[in-house]
C-alpha cells in the first residue's frame, strides 16, 4: 500500500516536472525572439507600407487593397500607447503578433513530438530566420497573418485529437478573421475541408456548425465603407483633378467595394510573368528559403516532413496544402517586396523543422534515461540560435533608421508654398504620415503616381507649372524628360517646363 501511495506521489512529481520544463521552455522559445525584435525595433514611421499602415492607423483610414479591417482596428489602440511616437508604436504591434506566432508554433510542435527541445527548436528556427525577424520589427500585416494561421492550425490539431468542437469554432473563426487581413488566405480553403472530411458522415451537424463561424468575422470589412463614408482622413486610391486637389475614393459604392476587397487593382500583378520568368522566381524563392535557414535546416525540414508523413498524414497534407498554395500564389506574384509574403511557407517550414529535430533525437537518443540527452539537446539548439542571430541581427536591426521621416522634414521645410510633390508609393506614403498625423504643411499637394496614367501624369505636372506652383518629383521620371528640365534641389528635383517641342505620348 505505501508502495503505492509513494509510486502516485512519484508520478505526480515528474508530471509537475515535466510541466513546469513546458512551461519554462515555452517562455524562453517567446522570450529571447521577443527581446532581440524589442532591441532591432524600427524606432519611428519606416517606409514603404509601413509609412501608410501608420497613417492609416492613427486616422483609422483605410490602406491599399484589401483594406486589412483587423489590423488597422487592432493597430489604431496601439497608438493610443504612452510610449514612443505613432511609428514606434505600431512597428511595436508587429513584435506583438510575432511572439503570439512563436508561441503558437511552440506548442503546435510539442502537441506533435511531445518534445520541448523540438518546439523550442521550431520557434527560434522561424522567429530567428531573416524574413520573420525582418517583418516583426517594421509595421507590417505579416506576422498578424503568421499568427492567425498558426493559431487556425493549432486548434485543427487540438480538434482532431480531443474532438472538442469549440476548438474546430475556433479554429474557423480564426480562418475567417485571417481573410479580414488578407484575402489570399482564402487559398487555404481545401486544406481545412479536406482535414475535417473524415469526421463529417459522423459529425456533419457539428462540424457544419463549427465552419460558420468563419463567417461573422467578415463583417469587419463594414470597416472599410463606413469608414469612407466618415471622411476618413487617409483613404488609399484616391484620385486627383489637373490642380492636384485629392478626390477621395468611394467604398460605399458597392462596385468600388468588391473591386477594393478583392484588390482588383494588383490583379495584374499576377499576369506579368513568362513561363521562364516564373521559373526564375521560383530559384529566387528557393534561394531565399534555402538561406533564411542556413542551409542545413532544409535537411532537418525534409527529415521532419518524413517522420510526420509516416505517423499523421493527415497533419502532413493539411500543412502543404496551406504552405502550397500560398507560395506559388506570390511566386507568381509580381509585386516588388513579395520576397516579405511567404511568412507561411516559413511557419510551416519551422514546425517540420521541429519534428525533424524530434526525429533525430530519437534516433541519436532514444531512451529518456540517458542523462545527458536533454541537456546536450538544449545546448545545440542554443549553438543554431547563435548562428541565426548572428546571421541575421545587422540585416534586419532598423533601430537607428530614422531616415524615412528624416528626409521628408527636409522637403518640407524647404518645399516652396502650395507646391505639388509627385512621387512613388514609397515617396508619398512618408509624406503623408507627416503632413496627415503630425499635422504638418497641409498647404502641400502630394500626388501619388500610381493613382495617374502616363498622360495624367504629364498634365498635372504641366497644368500645374503652367500656374506657377512649384512641382517636384523624386527622380528623373523617363516620361517628362521630353517635357521638362529636372533642377536639382537637394535630394530632389524641381520641373521647369521644356522649351523643345515634346514626343507626344501614345
Amino acid at each position: 500500500m505505501y508502495e503505492r501511495i509513494e509510486s502516485r506521489e512519484a508520478v505526480a512529481a515528474v508530471s509537475i516536472d515535466a510541466r513546469f520544463m513546458r512551461i519554462a521552455t515555452a517562455f524562453i522559445a517567446v522570450a529571447l525572439p521577443t527581446a532581440l525584435y524589442l532591441r532591432t525595433l524600427a524606432p519611428t514611421v519606416y517606409n514603404i507600407d509601413s509609412a501608410e499602415f501608420a497613417t492609416a492607423a492613427k486616422t483609422a483610414g483605410i490602406p491599399h487593397p484589401p483594406g486589412y479591417p483587423l489590423y488597422i482596428l487592432i493597430a489604431h489602440t496601439f497608438t493610443w500607447l504612452p510610449v514612443g511616437d505613432i511609428g514606434y508604436r505600431v512597428n511595436l504591434l508587429s513584435a506583438v503578433f510575432a511572439a503570439i506566432t512563436l508561441y503558437f508554433v511552440y506548442c503546435i510542435v510539442l502537441r506533435l513530438t511531445r518534445e520541448t527541445v523540438a518546439a523550442l527548436a521550431a520557434a527560434w528556427t522561424l522567429g530567428l530566420s531573416y524574413p520573420f525577424w525582418a517583418n516583426s520589427v517594421v509595421a507590417e500585416v505579416y506576422t498578424l497573418d503568421a499568427a492567425l494561421v498558426s493559431g487556425m492550425l493549432l486548434f485543427l490539431l487540438r480538434w482532431n485529437e480531443e474532438r472538442e468542437i469549440r476548438d474546430l469554432v475556433v479554429a474557423f473563426a480564426l480562418f475567417g478573421l485571417s481573410l479580414t487581413n488578407r484575402t489570399t488566405n482564402l487559398l487555404s480553403l481545401p486544406a481545412l475541408v479536406l482535414f475535417v472530411l473524415p469526421a463529417w458522415r459522423l459529425e456533419r451537424g457539428r462540424i457544419a456548425g463549427a465552419a460558420f463561424a468563419a463567417i461573422p468575422p467578415l463583417s469587419l470589412y463594414a470597416f472599410l465603407p463606413l469608414r469612407s463614408l466618415g471622411g476618413a482622413a487617409y483613404r488609399w486610391g484616391s484620385t486627383y483633378t489637373l490642380s492636384a486637389e485629392r478626390r477621395p475614393i468611394d467604398l460605399s459604392d458597392p462596385q468600388m467595394f468588391w473591386g477594393y476587397v478583392t484588390a482588383r487593382v494588383f490583379r495584374p500583378l499576377t499576369q506579368m510573368y513568362s513561363w521562364p520568368d516564373r521559373l526564375h522566381e521560383v530559384l529566387v524563392f528557393a534561394g531565399d528559403f534555402w538561406a533564411a535557414l542556413l542551409g542545413g535546416g532544409v535537411f532537418i525540414l525534409a527529415l521532419g516532413a518524413v517522420w510526420l508523413f509516416m505517423r499523421q498524414r493527415r497533419v502532413t497534407l493539411l500543412l502543404a496544402l496551406v504552405a502550397l498554395p500560398n507560395t506559388l500564389f506570390f511566386i507568381n506574384y509580381a509585386a516588388p517586396d513579395k520576397d516579405t509574403m511567404f511568412l507561411t511557407a516559413y511557419v510551416v517550414a519551422a514546425i517540420l523543422v521541429g519534428c525533424g529535430v524530434a526525429w533525430l533525437l530519437a534516433i541519436v537518443a532514444p531512451a529518456r534515461a540517458i542523462s545527458w540527452r536533454r541537456p546536450t539537446a538544449f545546448a545545440i539548439v542554443a549553438v543554431w540560435a547563435v548562428l541565426l542571430v548572428q546571421t541575421n541581427f545587422s540585416l534586419v536591426d532598423v533601430s537607428k533608421d530614422r531616415r524615412a521621416p528624416q528626409e521628408s522634414e527636409a522637403l518640407f521645410r524647404t518645399a516652396d508654398d502650395h507646391a505639388v510633390i509627385i512621387g512613388r508609393w514609397t515617396d508619398i506614403a512618408p509624406l503623408e504620415s507627416l503632413q496627415i498625423v503630425d499635422h504638418k504643411r497641409a498647404d502641400l499637394a502630394l500626388v501619388h503616381e500610381w493613382a495617374l496614367s502616363d498622360q495624367g501624369l504629364i498634365n498635372v505636372a504641366r497644368y500645374n507649372a503652367r500656374a506657377g506652383r512649384t512641382v517636384y518629383v523624386f527622380r528623373e521620371e523617363p516620361l517628362l524628360e521630353d517635357r521638362f528640365d529636372f533642377i536639382p534641389v537637394g535630394d530632389w528635383y524641381r520641373l521647369r517646363e521644356a522649351r523643345r517641342k515634346p514626343v507626344e505620348v501614345q
